[in-house]
């Protein structure tokens, strides 16, 4: 019973781990979504996402891009540099899981900009979100959300 035990709290530890590794540069920590995408399950404090993603929200699409600047709303469209996109249409790649998101934000270049599609409480949003250098810095975190 004690080794049983033990293995549950070992395996436990691994997994946490594990999660919290999923999207450490937007300050994540995210499980698979059995319904398609991933779960969010905790979001850190003084990372690009706190305040932004809350636990329970769902990542359904990701896209990345060099660069940022100021964020522009207009009749559908966010526009951030010279880059616009239809806010009501969903780009980049389909999230299939928690390990699948991780790859695809660890993949997006440092202090690029994240685009995450987002299903909170039956509501789909786009956020648009600056990710940090990898040392932290002072970059400043552009945000928007806007519902269908």
């Amino acid at each position: 019973m004690k080794k049983a035990l033990f293995l549950l709290v070992i395996v436990g530890v691994l997994l946490s781990v594990a999660t919290f590794a999923n999207g450490l540069r937007l300050g994540i920590s995210a499980v698979d979504n059995y319904g398609g995408g991933a779960r969010i399950v905790e979001v850190f404090r003084g990372y690009p996402a706190y305040g932004q993603l809350y636990p329970g929200d769902v990542i359904t699409h990701v896209n990345y891009y060099n660069g940022g600047g100021h964020v522009m709303m207009s009749n559908g469209y966010c526009t951030f540099g010279n880059i616009t996109i239809r806010v009501n249409c969903p780009q980049g790649s389909w999230v299939n899981g928690s390990g699948h998101l991780q790859s695809l934000i660890y993949g997006a270049p440092y202090n690029g900009v994240v685009t995450l599609w987002v299903n909170r409480n039956g509501y789909n949003l786009m956020l648009v979100i600056q990710l940090r250098n990898s040392g932290g810095g002072s970059q400043p975190i552009v945000c928007c959300t806007v519902g269908e």
